[in-house]
């Protein structure tokens, strides 16, 4: 819970402190608590969100999605818990597994105001990341979170954004369509050979793949390191054009 507050917006209540204690000062016997904010509102029960207006739900629909996407957000590389462990490589998603009704507090209009329950939170594979059963077994509430999260997809200015911090060469297309032609007229083979021709830049440039190497290598001795035949592809691919510059350099 702890970890969600810090790297999300998600309405979870703060815990001030939780072990185990006395319940009664004659009695021996410990009893586990937990003291944490109270959170306005109430359980979300299936009456009162059937027979919500369709704005309202849509409404609740939305939040929910954002919940979604934060949690989407915060993509492990490998699985296993928060704590300081070897782990096996799989990429996993945090997933709040037990999103019963009444672990939902809302306002009279459906705004959430909090989520419940955090004990069955959990990592879980990309492919299992999915809403609660209750909207995917409703053919009415499944057609209706659809069509919200259609809509926010279309319309979400941070998805363009997400694609290119998970896969930043995906910025490469948007440099040369817009941000290129506002520096240089010339062409961009001819701007990036004369790049190439500052002795400093080579430098840097081979200074920029040795750590490149050394991190890969780190990567791989620690079992963290995940294939993307695409993208060493493309390394390959530029790599071959670097050196074959170099080459024609030197016989030059």
């Amino acid at each position: 819970m702890q970890y969600i507050q810090e790297n999300t917006q998600i309405p979870v209540p703060r815990v001030h402190a939780y072990g185990q204690a006395q319940l009664l000062r004659n009695n021996s016997a410990k009893q586990a608590f937990m003291i944490l904010d109270h959170i306005k509102g109430q359980q979300l029960v299936e009456k009162q969100f059937s027979n919500g207006s369709e704005q309202h739900r849509r409404q609740f629909y939305s939040e929910l999605i954002d919940i979604f996407a934060q949690l989407r957000g915060l993509e492990f590389s490998a699985a296993g818990s928060l704590m300081p462990a070897r782990l096996e490589v799989s990429g996993s998603i945090p997933a709040i597994v037990d999103l019963r009704w009444s672990n939902i507090m809302v306002d009279h209009e459906l705004h959430i105001t909090g989520i419940l329950d955090w004990e069955w939170a959990a990592t879980v594979p990309v492919n299992n990341f999915t809403p609660p059963s209750w909207i995917t077994t409703s053919k009415d509430y499944f057609a209706e979170f659809r069509s919200v999260l259609a809509s926010k997809h279309g319309s979400s200015a941070h998805v363009q954004l997400l694609k290119i911090f998970r896969k930043p060469h995906h910025l490469v297309n948007v440099f040369y369509t817009f941000i290129y032609p506002q520096l240089y007229t010339e062409p961009r083979e001819k701007v990036i050979r004369e790049y190439f021709l500052c002795e400093q830049k080579q430098l840097e440039l081979q200074r920029l793949l040795q750590n490149s190497e050394r991190y890969t290598k780190y990567l791989r001795e620690n079992n963290l390191f995940v294939d993307d035949e695409e993208a060493d592809q493309r390394e390959n691919e530029w790599m071959a054009k670097v050196q074959a510059y170099y080459d024609s350099k030197q016989k030059s």
